[in-house]
């Protein structure tokens, strides 16, 4: 929990990971399925070296 978000762990049907960030308080469970989209005006992305990309 961050604020008033919270990052969560997505596992892609492909077996690949994110993390993501979710309001406070949106019900989502440990396992659950989700629908999940992307708003690519929104994307952060993290370099290894931990600069943003």
């Amino acid at each position: 929990l961050q604020g008033r978000e919270e990052l969560i762990d997505v596992r892609l049907d492909g077996g690949g990971d994110i993390r993501s960030i979710l309001p406070s308080g949106s019900p989502v469970h440990q396992g659950q399925r989700i629908n999940w989209g992307v708003a690519t005006n929104n994307i952060l992305a993290i370099a290894p070296n931990g600069d943003r990309i």
